[in-house]
């Protein structure tokens, strides 16, 4: 549940150097290149404030690609731009509040609540008791530690940012491998499952990455809502497979087979009243998330559940307000900034006609923009990446927006081909124990398997 930024990743790999001055130069021809693409060709004499959310969306997608600002600052300026460009005061038609209640959407409280209930388990130790308890139970088996490993990243990356769950299963690893030779190959399968585990579970819950919810927002403009366990039926099935198809792949590939004759000795973090009162909170609100078709509160309010009772008893405290990832709010925030400035300035009506039709057959466009996704994500921000397609593709695909916008969130989670493709990779390569090679063959059979069950689950449930 993390953005991730290509720049932030490089940090901490330790390889990044700062250039301000390439960086600015960078800017300036982005600027440039920007307002000749937006402004100079005639486009079959489209208005003004068409240009003008061409220009928007063509700055900040390049910007977002090439890291020329932080991903979070482009945020900040498309919806700076969205209401300087685009506002009455300037000739356009849309109210400046418009590029502003972004802010207020349903969908940005429900991360907040998300947030606010990962750190609350990151501060009092919950989820370290949680997993060192469950993986002192497997460690009898190579093959059920593994699974352990990989089945606890994916599970607490549905809830809390996937980098704090990396980092988290990173490390308890000592105790494991600890136990093996220095050239052992098992210990790469423990590492990878980690960053394996973490990304795809992104893909079950609502909040479990900034593209599920700009997916569930766009929908929720359209009159097709989608509430919390909803979402999981949408991609958990999916996400499961991948789940297993990638452990079968370590086990077999790595030899993670039979018994261990050593007993690991897992931190235990001790469950105090503090720690119980998190564990209640956690169930109580994600029980009220998964029965929202029962007693009919909205996802998006039950998230006051933990930003009010978690800081009620002290839990969460004025510190830990400010230690919240704010950035995937603002980013969050910028990309439906974006898709309200594509879409109701009429730019994405145009860029639609302008493209090739694919006739009765919507599905192969789904396909073909999920394909997308997936590509893209393994080079920019899976945030960013959703912010620039999903508001064209659901203009694309009328009539058919769900599948369309699911299968591109789903697809998002799935690429993870390089060691700087997600915050989890970076984490596990500046372990020393593994190749880019790695992440290459990995990530590959993470993005077939995991697109292609996506899109086979997208098309018998949603079809």
């Amino acid at each position: 549940m993390q953005l991730s930024s290509r720049r932030h990743l490089k940090q901490l790999m330790g390889v990044y150097q700062a250039h301000p001055y390439r960086d600015g130069i960078k800017i300036v021809f982005l600027l440039g290149m920007s307002l000749l693409a937006s402004f100079y060709p005639e486009y079959g004499g489209m208005p003004i404030p068409e240009r003008r959310a061409l220009f928007i969306l063509l700055l900040s997608a390049s910007m977002w690609m090439t890291e020329a600002l932080p991903a979070f600052a482009v945020g900040f300026l498309v919806i700076g731009l969205s209401i300087f460009l685009l506002s009455p005061e300037r000739g356009g038609e849309i109210p400046w509040q418009t590029f502003t209640n972004t802010w207020s959407s349903p969908i940005i409280w429900l991360f907040l609540g998300g947030l606010i209930l990962a750190r609350a388990a990151e501060k009092t130790g919950v989820n370290k008791r949680v997993s060192s308890m469950l993986l002192s139970k497997l460690g009898d088996s190579h093959s059920l530690l593994l699974f352990g490993i990989m089945f606890l990243s994916f599970i607490f990356s549905n809830f809390m940012s996937n980098t704090a769950t990396a980092a988290m299963m990173l490390g308890l690893m000592g105790p494991v491998l600890a136990n093996f030779a220095k050239a052992d190959r098992r210990k790469k399968a423990y590492i990878m499952a980690v960053p394996l585990g973490a990304n795809i579970g992104g893909m079950g819950s609502i909040i479990g990455t900034p593209p599920n919810a700009v997916a569930a927002a766009l929908l929720g403009e359209r009159g097709e809502a989608v509430d919390f366990l909803t979402w999981m039926w949408y991609g958990m099935p999916p996400a499961i497979v991948c789940l297993f198809v990638l452990w079968f792949y370590l086990r077999t590939t790595y030899d993670c087979k039979g018994k261990n004759e050593t007993k690991f000795d897992f931190e235990q973090v001790p469950i105090n009243k503090t720690s119980a009162y998190v564990i209640a909170v956690f169930l109580l609100t994600v029980i009220l998330w998964c029965t929202g078709s029962l007693h009919g509160i909205p996802a998006s309010v039950v998230a006051f559940v933990p930003i009010v009772l978690l800081p009620l008893n002290g839990v969460i405290e004025a510190d830990d307000m400010r230690q919240l990832p704010w950035d995937v709010l603002i980013l969050l925030a910028g990309g439906l900034t974006l898709g309200v400035a594509v879409e109701t300035s009429g730019l994405a009506h145009t860029l639609v006609e302008a493209m090739p039709s694919v006739g009765d057959n919507m599905f192969v466009l789904v396909i073909m923009m999920a394909i997308m996704a997936c590509i893209v994500s393994n080079f920019m921000s899976n945030t960013a990446a959703a912010n620039i397609i999903m508001p064209i593709a659901a203009a694309m695909a009328v009539g058919h927006e769900k599948p369309m916008l699911v299968a591109i969130a789903l697809a998002s989670s799935t690429a993870m081909c390089m060691p700087v493709s997600t915050p989890p990779n970076a984490l596990a390569s500046s372990s020393g124990l593994l190749k880019a090679s790695d992440f290459l063959i990995t990530g590959i059979i993470a993005a077939i398997v995991g697109v292609t069950s996506s899109l086979i689950w997208i098309r018998f449930i949603l079809w």
